[in-house]
């Protein structure tokens, strides 16, 4: 979103401007400035702006739509990077109830927010559940993409990290071996994801 010494500033301008009547608008305004604050480091002011965010969306949709679900799930993920783990986890508990009752067809943003409920459900510790939602993803990165998409290299490393945390160190190191050849034929370098694939790596090949 830019700088964000610029950006908050400007969405602050629009909120006003914007006023009391709820919008979508209104609600993306929140969310766009919930991550500029935490790219400026204010965790707090960040967590407030997903909170309005969310409840103008709640109030626009209903609390049952699929992009409730959505932006509970990228709420979810922003959460998580802030620490906030039981805040993550309940977001994404949340948004999986929603999605339970709205099964949906394949798609990218299906599989982006089993993803994000993976994520939520490892940072809970809750290992089994993380991996089943991990998996759903990459079948479902498989079918619409293929075999050789560099998403399915980023998957295999969250699956691999959930391995390491459940000690299962030999399972972790096949699969994040795997996903690393497949990283460095369509990734560029250097890259972030490649350098958590190579600890993740490391971990598992330190627990053998």
């Amino acid at each position: 979103f830019g700088d964000p010494t610029k950006t908050i500033p400007n969405l602050d301008e629009a909120l006003a401007i914007l006023g009391d009547q709820p919008s979508r608008l209104k609600a993306d305004s929140y969310l766009i400035r919930g991550s500029s604050h935490i790219t400026n480091g204010q965790p707090d002011l960040a967590f407030a702006d997903y909170k309005e965010g969310i409840a103008l969306i709640d109030r626009l949709y209903g609390p049952d739509h699929p992009v409730v679900a959505k932006i509970k799930l990228e709420t979810s993920a922003a959460m998580a990077a802030l620490n906030r783990k039981d805040d993550s986890l309940r977001l994404a508990m949340e948004a999986e109830v929603i999605m339970n009752r709205h099964p949906s067809p394949d798609s990218d943003d299906l599989a982006q927010m089993k993803l994000n409920l993976g994520a939520a459900y490892a940072n809970a510790k809750d290992y089994r559940t993380s991996r089943k939602y991990l998996t759903e993803a990459r079948a479902i990165t498989l079918t619409i993409k293929g075999p050789a998409h560099p998403d399915l290299a980023l998957i295999d490393s969250n699956i691999a990290e959930v391995y390491v945390s459940e000690k299962d160190f030999a399972t972790a190191m096949k699969l994040g071996r795997e996903a690393l050849a497949l990283m460095e034929r369509t990734t560029p370098k250097p890259h972030e994801d490649r350098g958590n694939l190579l600890r993740v790596i490391s971990d598992a090949a330190g627990g053998l």
